[in-house]
């Protein structure tokens, strides 16, 4: 098992900078809500009337924006004399990145790109490759209409071959075996965006430390139709010995409907569960099919009823520990080890879950109470974000988690699944 850092660290000089495209701006602007906290520090590229840096200033101070046009530079700067504005050409950031970084800042985290929406793909992967390879933020996020329908077109089931056309003029790795043939997994991709947004909520918002676990090569394939069983994917990635390995399982308070999250440890059955001493099998039950689909969004029901993944930490979701795991946690082994995606799991410490006050941690009053204790349709991060990622009629969001393969399949042929 290799530790990888969560997505708030430095970035290992391997790892590639996660992506996420936009199809609309108000899919775009929307992201700011989503991924931007008051500790990033955020460079808009492309930062036109400045609207959405203005927006990224109510929840961070560490914002600059670009543009190449000095006419909108100087009506930025005087419409939010907040925020510093440059006339810069992204092509020759290398130049200059350092030179505008806000004070005590080491570099920008977050990148937002709108440089036109409609962007020719030829034009607009260069520039992602080279911010990439200059800056290595942990998060990029681009608005591109013609980025979106190629993805669509990935889940409508098309294959896409890489083409080597040296217009693009972008480096492969050159240990990519993939690099002459890539298919993109699309709905994998959205399992993904669930653990980083999972990671994302408990870092940020919670101010949980956690360890990242992930196994390097994964021992199975990394694909939507792969293995299916959560249990043996634990047991190859040396993760199945672990006494408080938990699922997490979606369920309802029968009181009162509210959707909570169960951690349930390995080997112990839901029906037997135990809260202060009491059972809980009679005031909880897990959702049923219908009702996953009305309580979260379509990626995280699609996720945890294909591949029994759901993430175990939620903004407005309480979640339920049970004695077993307590008590396991205090004489055997003080960490909780949950899976967030194929082949990778993180490791967190029960006391500061339990202590922490961000989290609404489920009680026996709670069980019994005719109020919900939260409503579910209040605004929330992860199932906004998820939300965009299902197959609404104007939004599509993915996140590419490896810029490489991004820009590999630019060029390409579509070709029908058979």
């Amino acid at each position: 098992m290799n530790n990888q850092p969560s997505p708030g660290k430095t970035q290992n000089k391997n790892e590639r900078s996660p992506i996420i495209i936009c199809s609309t701006t108000k899919e775009y602007r929307f992201q700011t809500h989503a991924f931007v906290n008051h500790a990033e520090c955020v460079l808009e590229i492309g930062s036109a009337h400045g609207v959405t840096c203005n927006q990224i200033s109510n929840r961070c101070k560490n914002i600059v924006g670009i543009d190449i046009q000095q006419s909108l530079v100087t009506e930025c700067k005087k419409k939010y004399p907040h925020i510093p504005f440059y006339c810069k050409d992204v092509l020759t950031i290398e130049n200059y990145h350092n030179t505008i970084l806000p004070n005590n800042q080491k570099k920008f985290t977050i990148i937002f790109i709108d440089i036109a929406g409609t962007i020719e793909i030829e034009t607009l992967i260069p520039i992602l490759s080279h911010i990439e390879r200059v800056i290595r933020p942990k998060l990029i996020i681009v608005k591109s209409l013609n980025y979106s329908k190629l993805l669509i077109q990935l889940l409508k089931g098309y294959k896409m071959k890489v083409c080597n056309n040296k217009k693009l003029d972008v480096p492969f790795d050159d240990d990519d075996n993939n690099s002459n043939n890539v298919v993109v997994d699309a709905k994998l991709n959205q399992v993904d965006i669930l653990g980083l947004t999972c990671r994302q909520y408990l870092e940020h918002e919670c101010k949980i430390q956690h360890t990242h676990l992930k196994t390097i090569p994964c021992p199975f394939s990394r694909t939507w139709n792969g293995l299916k069983s959560s249990n043996e994917r634990a047991q190859l990635c040396n993760m199945g010995d672990k006494v408080n390995f938990c699922r997490v399982i979606p369920s309802l308070i029968k009181s009162n409907q509210q959707m909570i999250l169960v951690f349930v440890s390995s080997g112990i059955p839901y029906d037997s569960l135990l809260l202060d001493g009491v059972p809980v099998g009679s005031t909880i039950r897990r959702l049923k099919k219908g009702e996953i689909a009305r309580n979260i969004s379509r990626s995280m029901m699609e996720t945890y009823r294909h591949l029994y993944i759901c993430p175990p930490f939620m903004k407005n979701f309480p979640i339920l520990i049970c004695d077993q795991i307590i008590t396991s946690a205090k004489n055997v082994d003080k960490f909780l080890y949950f899976e967030l995606t194929l082949g990778e799991y993180i490791q967190v410490n029960i006391f500061n879950i339990i202590n922490n006050k961000a989290l609404n941690i489920v009680t026996n009053k709670m069980l019994l109470d005719q109020d919900k204790v939260i409503n579910n349709q209040t605004s929330n991060v992860v199932n906004d974000v998820c939300s965009s990622v299902d197959s609404s009629s104007h939004s599509r969001l993915f996140l590419l988690l490896n810029i490489s393969f991004v820009f590999g399949f630019v060029f390409m042929t579509c070709e029908s699944k058979e």
